[in-house]
């Protein structure tokens, strides 16, 4: 009976209507939103229509940051591989001008494991230091002047080695 009474009443400026279920809706032709309504509504509005463009822009800027991300750290590695390079190849001129002098106090190779372990002991990360010294080893390997050979050493144990061949 009430809702007979309520719906005699409504003025002219709002709109009644109702459900399947019977429940009664109510609305005002001339909407009056709150300024955070209006926000709400129209960024909804821009998200529901630009969303899939978004998510693209989202992205393409991630695999450029990927990219760049590799990028930097291929050049990292590079010029830390350079700079060990220089330090093993100093390492085996002096090691193989000791030996010239004097033939008694060392051999004239050096163990590419020991080298390894001396110049990478800064870097923990064990796949890290695979990584780069695979690249040193890479680049003296194919240096002419220096030989890569398998040498019994003084502990008696067979063992990869670099020997200097070039000039002292």
């Amino acid at each position: 009976m009430d809702d007979l009474i309520w719906d005699e009443q409504l003025p002219v400026h709002l709109l009644r209507e109702r459900d399947p279920s019977g429940k009664l809706f109510i609305a005002h032709i001339q909407p009056k939103f709150s300024w955070a309504c209006i926000l709400k509504l129209y960024t909804l509005g821009i998200w529901s229509h630009y969303k899939h463009d978004a998510a693209g822009s989202l992205l393409a800027f991630l695999g450029l940051a990927w990219v760049w991300y590799r990028r930097r750290s291929a050049a990292a590695d590079t010029e830390c591989t350079a700079q060990m390079m220089r330090t093993v190849l100093a390492k085996l001129r002096e090691q193989a001008r000791d030996h010239a002098r004097d033939p008694t106090t060392g051999s004239p190779y050096l163990l590419p494991a020991r080298l390894r372990d001396e110049l990478l002991q800064h870097e923990l990360a064990l796949g890290e230091r695979r990584r780069i010294w695979s690249m040193v080893e890479r680049v003296v390997g194919a240096n002419a002047n220096v030989r890569t050979s398998l040498e019994e050493t003084v502990e008696g144990e067979e063992a990869l080695v670099w020997t200097w061949l070039g000039s002292l």
